[in-house]
């Protein structure tokens, strides 16, 4: 215990962190029952997203991931869509006002259509098509109202917006 404890320390005082780095300061404050083991474990997970990696459910709950953050809901429905879990990534992402951000509002819609709420996802990613600005994440939001109208079986309307999308989207 001594030495772990001694490499905790030397590490911690370093600045620079990779995920290897963090992988041992998690692994180690979360044996030891360090303090800090809450944030080594969100450190993880970042870098674990970023790369694509596995993220265990021990990872999510040393997260100690809090449903009044939007941040952290934000991460637990990435992580949870990631996983496949869209109905779960979903009861996060409504803890928050998905109005502020365009970005939030077109992972919404695409949990919406994850979930098989055609008639919620319709609604939003039609407001998303219209209002973001990105051209490539309106080509995805496209995308994802083409699939809806499929999922409901309503080839004609999804046709209609894969033209709409062809012709405004040409570049993406």
């Amino acid at each position: 215990i001594v030495y772990k404890q001694i490499v905790l320390r030397y590490y911690q005082s370093q600045c620079n962190y990779n995920k290897q780095v963090a992988q041992l300061l998690y692994a180690l404050s979360h044996e030891l029952k360090n303090n800090k083991c809450k944030d080594y474990a969100r450190l993880l997970l970042k870098y674990s997203l970023q790369d694509g990696s596995k993220i265990d459910s021990e990872l999510i709950e040393s997260a100690q991931l809090d449903e009044n953050s939007n941040n952290d809901c934000i991460l637990s429905g990435i992580i949870y869509a990631t996983k496949r879990n869209y109905s779960m990534a979903l009861q996060w992402i409504n803890k928050i006002n998905i109005e502020k951000d365009i970005y939030i509002k077109t992972f919404y819609g695409i949990l919406l259509n994850r979930t098989r709420n055609h008639g919620e996802a319709e609604k939003i990613l039609l407001k998303v098509v219209n209002e973001i600005p990105d051209l490539e994440k309106k080509t995805i939001a496209y995308s994802f109202l083409i699939s809806n109208y499929i999922h409901q079986e309503n080839l004609s309307e999804g046709k209609k917006i894969y033209e709409k999308a062809r012709n405004e989207c040409k570049n993406s």
